[in-house]
């Protein structure tokens, strides 16, 4: 290989100013010049802002010096990780330089534990073999989850901040020491607590469906109308000290508030996951795509004890397993079988699609899994606003309003449409350094 770097940090160096804004661009700094056409940053209120003199994103001068330096990339991350592949299970710097690569964006529970779901029983996760935070989250004034390790706080006024969604009301508390001048800081809340519940909250759940049903999504809508103003006047006071909002699981459509693109979580790659994905991203290929769509969940989470949205979350799920097994499914090309974690990644890259409906906290890490393996996600609607947000970032992703839209024409015109766009995605926007330049605005759309 000739490296004296280890892949992940070799391709970061590499990579620094890589991060595509459209199919026709590949602003990197040493090919920036004084002709070329500066583009605007806009924050979470649509205001445009300059790109800093050190970060300049620029338009070069073809369409064929993008395409070549992306190709470039491709062939560069490939080639680093099928020399890790050798190693049959990774060091705990190997593991390290492998989260700190990916947007891992959930970092939870470092201590061995375990699951059960009725799909599949026991599932028993070692504790984690990481040394520090992931890469993206690291690089955090502020990363702070409640009570896990390496959690920091590395100056007293931030200008980013990375918190568990649970502790908004620490932040709320402990901006009132800041610069109040400032309104120019990030806040990005990652967890499976919904918005309308961090914001609101909602309050118990009057009504005690048993079993959850359809009645549950129409009740916990009005509620969230109810609360409304509750939520729009804490985002008006976070809105004097942040000028960026970013909300993982975002179950209302709130202005001055962005979805927050969930990536990897970490537990789920540990038990030597994490070497069966660097595999299944280095042989993916859009040509090797014999299945149609993908079905199976449940396995790790079947979302049985998640009350979120009174249990809206939970019907919603349940639905798509239901649908997922019925014959216009299989008519649809729809593949439910259960899949064991360790041919997960193998498993996925052999489809072109990849249902994903909401997990416990609105979004699902398959959405990003599907994307590092050239698959494209697919998602049903519902009540959120959130898969919306994500196809409007740029991420090539199906949203459909019901499961029974995937049919044989439609998962045809959407492969033709979005399978073009996989791999330039993939090097340009799914990287930690990807998910940095986006949460901080040098990014907001990428391609």
């Amino acid at each position: 290989m000739g490296r004296a770097c280890h892949w992940a940090l070799c391709l970061l160096a590499e990579r620094a100013a890589s991060l595509a804004l459209d199919a026709a661009s590949s602003p990197r700094e040493a090919e920036v010049d004084s002709s070329e056409e500066r583009l605007p940053v806009v924050d979470g209120d649509g205001r445009e802002v300059l790109p800093t003199a050190e970060e300049p994103l620029a338009r070069p001068a073809t369409a064929e010096m993008a395409l070549d330096a992306t190709r470039s990339r491709h062939r560069d991350l490939l080639e680093h990780l099928a020399a890790l592949q050798a190693n049959a299970t990774f060091s705990p710097a190997q593991y390290q330089e492998f989260i700190d690569f990916f947007p891992v964006t959930r970092f939870n529970n470092l201590d061995p534990f375990h699951r059960y779901t009725d799909e599949a029983g026991r599932h028993d996760f070692p504790a984690s073999t990481a040394t520090r935070l992931p890469g993206v989250m690291d690089r955090f004034d502020w990363t702070i989850m409640g009570g896990e390790r390496f959690e920091h706080k590395k100056v007293s006024d931030p200008h980013t901040v990375w918190i568990g969604s649970s502790l908004l009301g620490m932040v709320m508390k402990e901006m009132q020491k800041w610069d109040p001048n400032r309104t120019d800081r990030v806040l990005v809340m990652n967890g499976d607590a919904w918005l309308s519940e961090v914001f609101g909250p909602p309050g118990r759940n009057p009504n005690e469906f048993e079993p959850v049903d359809q009645r549950v999504v129409e009740v916990y809508n009005q509620r969230r109308e109810k609360i409304r103003p509750r939520v729009e006047e804490k985002v008006r006071q976070l809105r004097n000290y942040f000028g960026r909002i970013f909300f993982e699981a975002k179950d209302m459509d709130v202005q001055g508030v962005e979805t927050m693109p969930i990536g990897f979580t970490e537990f789920f790659l540990r038990n030597g996951v994490a070497e069966h994905a660097a595999a299944a991203v280095a042989s993916a290929s859009l040509e090797n795509k014999p299945g149609d769509v993908k079905g199976s969940f449940s396995f790790y989470h079947d979302l049985a004890n998640c009350q979120r949205g009174w249990g809206e979350g939970q019907w919603l799920r349940l639905q798509a397993k239901e649908w997922s097994r019925t014959a216009a499914a299989r008519a649809g090309g729809v593949d439910s079988d259960p899949v064991e974690p360790a041919d997960w990644w193998s498993t996925i890259a052999r489809f072109k699609f990849l249902m994903t409906p909401n997990g416990c906290g609105v979004q699902t890490p398959k959405q990003t899994e599907a994307l590092w393996v050239l698959t494209v996600p697919l998602a049903r609607r519902g009540p959120y606003s959130a898969y919306d947000d994500l196809v409007r970032y740029g991420f090539p992703m199906v949203v459909v309003d019901e499961w029974d839209e995937i049919t044989p024409s439609n998962v045809r015109d959407w492969w033709a449409r979005l399978s073009p766009r996989l791999v330039s995605f993939r090097e340009n926007c799914l990287t930690s350094e990807a998910y940095w330049r986006f949460f901080t605005g040098q990014v907001t759309h990428c391609k």
